[in-house]
C-alpha cells in the first residue's frame, strides 16, 4: 500500500481536516497515538470532523493521555474538531482535566 506502517515513525504532519472522521475512526487513531506509533508527529489537524452522532469523548481523553505520557513528544500543533452546542457535557473540560492532572508532566510555554 501507499502507506505502509513503518512508514507511521517518520510521520510529521497527519492532516485529517473535514475527512468525516467519527468516534471511531478518531478511537482508532489515538489508539495509534497511544502505541507510540508516530513518535515525531508535529502537526495533527482534525478540525471539520464533526459526524458523531452521539459524541463519546472517550477518544479525546485518549489523545490528552497520550499527550501526558510522552507518546506523541513533538507535537506541536494540534487541531480539535469543534464540537459546538452539543446537549452533553464538554468534552474540552474532560481533556483539560487528564492536562492538568499532577501525573502529567506537560511544561507550558
Amino acid at each position: 500500500g501507499v502507506l505502509s506502517r513503518a512508514a507511521l515513525s517518520h510521520l510529521r504532519s497527519l492532516l485529517l481536516r473535514s475527512c468525516g472522521l467519527c468516534n471511531r475512526e478518531l478511537s482508532e487513531l489515538a489508539e495509534v497515538l497511544g502505541k507510540g506509533e508516530l513518535p515525531l508527529l508535529e502537526t495533527l489537524d482534525l478540525e471539520g470532523n464533526s459526524n458523531f452522532g452521539i459524541f463519546d469523548s472517550g477518544w479525546l481523553t485518549s489523545f490528552a493521555e497520550c499527550l501526558c505520557s510522552g507518546k506523541i513528544p513533538r507535537l506541536k500543533t494540534l487541531n480539535l474538531p469543534e464540537f459546538g452546542n452539543r446537549l452533553f457535557p464538554n468534552p474540552v473540560t474532560a481533556f483539560l482535566t487528564v492536562l492538568k492532572s499532577p501525573e502529567c508532566p506537560l511544561e507550558s510555554s
